[in-house]
């Protein structure tokens, strides 16, 4: 990787300017040899090849006489320049996958950037770690990291950050000299801490900073850098590391978080176009509430969109009120789930790692990962969660709010967009990808500002490693395992674990009725239609649950209270979702459910305390097979694997065992003959 800028890159990039139009003209005098390559980096050497000549008076210094990269002044005025350009991926083949910036804030091409920038602008990367700017705790546990202006150092795995000196930010958050939590696996692109300009130092100092780490800040130079960050991992006790104990499959997602970072490892580039579209956000010239729509295509990053903006908006107001309205990839639950969360804390780490809603206000279950089957439904709850925004207690009536929409941007799915556009009031809308290529424009008000900023696919080092598919799977294995707090046990996998036991009949029934989204089951059938499944725990308000004690029926055989509502599903304005559980068994002998939740117990005890009905909904969401198996590599649940149902083992020489569902399980009728 290359180095930190410094004076001697700079007198370099003045000379490979001058040496490029020297060349167009006249030739070098042969007294002139280029300078000979070192073992550096591609682009050191590359650039060392073309500094011929210096462009002071005074001599370019000899390696012996070569100041430390830390310690050499970079004029301002250039910084000033390097900051209003974007990063964009470069094609020469001198400097492959090089970074180079162009402008973006005024829209113009970046012709008028003087020679000399434009070379330190190739040079303005990832800072690489070396003695010289950190250092490192004997044990491997502990780094501090030295940082100057307009340097950037990518953070991976599970670590604490803390702010020891000066100014930084990550995904958009000026930090505060506290611990941070930071969850950065390598299911995407990898987080960037940026530092800041003067003037933006963080008030305060770090609190309970352990000794190791205080012996390494003494051993940094003082005064040298513009901040100084900690990264340690001595208290990473989540377990969240284990979840390839689970599902093989996201194996290696957790790298070594001390270690030095590989050069071609994908990090978040914030483009300026992304920040040009939130300032106005931010800072608005106006006391109006902010109301923010994000949308379109599926996978043009507006997860990372999203938290950008959130993390920008937390540096100027407490809490952000954030409306997640994509079942499919939801920020702050499982899938299936439409959410009103109020956010106080930055986000730092995917979906999976927040996704027990900590800060809920209210949701709803529409038990499938698009609203394409029941587009009325999905519009009646984000209509009911915008309505609960205004009314909802103080800390989140006035706070901007951020609406986060599905990758459904043509046909129904752009009507639907345009609904949500209208529900909400919103006073802005952010349009990931080309505004000519879409329809976009026609649905916009005229009073709503639109902003048409560039996809995750057109930004350097953006790029996923798990499909939307994964990331789901990824969500519910987390959601299932979490013990609360951030805490995961992945050690035991859910065979082991023991359900709740609840009743759903007599005086203590805990239960009172099941019903099933999009499908009319007959009350007789319905043991069989949840058994073993993912169901939604759906609170009905006391007024209508009068009438729910009414509607229910019971299963003839088991005695399952029902409530046979056709496939339709519950009224938002009556219902809220709280979570998701599995249905691990029925004992009908004891009229029993066996349940698997992460949901706080307390919350079900309040709704029995305020005469809430419970029930349990069954939509279309499956049941990973991984959380079906228990780890033996014999079988599952001590039967062998011949003898599981709905699925075999077979042998693959390539890549070991390969488990498929299995299609030729016979009827019972065709049994018995």
């Amino acid at each position: 990787m290359p180095t930190p800028l410094s004076a001697v890159a700079v007198r370099r990039a003045q000379a490979a300017a001058a040496a490029a139009s020297a060349s167009s003209t006249t030739e070098l005098p042969p007294s002139e040899p280029p300078a000979p390559k070192t073992p550096a980096s591609k682009k050191r050497r590359a650039i060392d090849a073309l500094a011929e000549t210096p462009i002071y008076s005074t001599p370019t210094p000899t390696a012996e006489d070569e100041e430390p990269a830390f310690l050499s002044p970079v004029d301002p005025a250039d910084e000033e320049t390097i900051e209003k350009v974007a990063v964009v991926e470069a094609d020469s083949d001198d400097l492959p996958q090089a970074k180079r910036r162009k402008e973006s804030s005024s829209g113009s091409a970046n012709e008028n950037v003087p020679p000399r920038v434009k070379l330190m602008q190739e040079l303005k990367t990832h800072v690489e770690v070396n003695e010289l700017n950190s250092a490192l705790s004997p044990d491997g546990q502990n780094r501090i990291v030295g940082l100057r202006r307009g340097e950037t150092f990518p953070v991976q795995g599970e670590v604490r950050v803390g702010l020891l000196r000066g100014g930084v930010s990550l995904l958009g958050h000026e930090l505060r000299p506290e611990w941070y939590d930071i969850y950065a696996p390598a299911t995407g692109s990898l987080p960037v801490l940026e530092c800041l300009r003067p003037g933006k130092e963080a008030a305060g100092e770090l609190e309970n900073l352990p000794a190791s780490l205080r012996q390494l800040l003494k051993a940094m130079p003082a005064g040298c850098f513009d901040a100084v960050v900690a990264i340690t991992v001595e208290k990473n006790s989540s377990g969240v590391q284990h979840v390839d104990k689970i599902c093989p499959l996201f194996r290696g997602i957790w790298q070594d978080s001390i270690a030095a970072i590989e050069e071609d490892t994908p990090t978040v580039n914030i483009p300026n176009t992304w920040k040009e579209a939130i300032a106005p956000i931010v800072q608005p010239s106006t006391n109006d509430r902010q109301v923010v729509v994000l949308c379109g295509p599926k996978a043009a990053g507006k997860s990372t969109l999203s938290r950008y903006l959130v993390n920008s908006l937390l540096n100027a107001c407490d809490t952000v009120a954030y409306l997640d309205a994509d079942p499919g990839q939801p920020e702050f639950t499982p899938a299936g789930l439409l959410s009103l969360q109020a956010v106080t804390k930055p986000i730092f780490g995917p979906p999976f790692v927040h996704n027990t809603g900590e800060e809920l206000v209210k949701a709803h279950f529409l038990g499938a990962t698009s609203p394409k089957d029941d587009p009325g439904h999905y519009l009646d709850c984000v209509a009911n969660l915008v309505s609960v925004h205004p009314s909802a207690p103080s800390s989140i009536a006035t706070a901007p709010l951020v609406i986060n929409t599905p990758g459904w941007t043509k046909g129904t799915g752009l009507d639907l967009l345009s609904s949500v556009i209208g529900l909400s009031n919103a006073t802005h809308v952010i349009f990931l990808g080309d505004r000519f290529e879409s329809e976009i424009t026609r649905i916009i008000p005229s009073n709503v500002g639109l902003f048409t900023v560039e996809t995750a696919h057109e930004l350097v080092s953006q790029n996923s490693k798990t499909s939307a598919a994964d990331n789901r799977t990824l969500g519910m294995i987390s959601y299932f395992h979490s013990l609360g707090g951030r805490k995961w046990d992945f050690g035991t996998p859910l065979v082991g674990w023991a359900p709740w036991v609840v009743d759903y009949a007599g005086p203590e029934a805990g239960v009172d009725a099941l019903t099933v989204l999009g499908d009319e089951i007959m009350p007789d059938e319905i043991g069989l239609a949840v058994n073993g499944t993912v169901v939604g725990v759906v609170l009905l308000d006391a007024a209508e649950g009068q009438g729910l004690t009414r509607a229910v029926v019971r299963a003839r055989q088991d005695g399952l209270p029902v409530l046979p509502t056709g496939g339709a599903p519950l009224d938002p304005q009556t219902s809220r979702c709280v979570g998701l559980a599995i249905i691990r068994g029925i004992d009908t002998s004891k009229q029993q459910l066996q349940l698997l939740t992460p949901i706080e117990p307390s919350i079900l005890e309040d709704a029995v305390t305020n005469n809430q009905k419970i029930l349990l909904v069954r939509g279309q969401l499956e049941l990973p097979v991984w959380l079906m198996l228990d780890g033996d590599k014999d079988g599952v649940a001590g039967y062998k694997w011949g003898e599981v149902p709905y699925l075999s083992v077979e042998e693959n020489s390539s890549f070991g065992k390969a488990w498929r569902p299995r299609r030729n399980v016979m009827r019972r009728s065709a049994q018995r003959s």
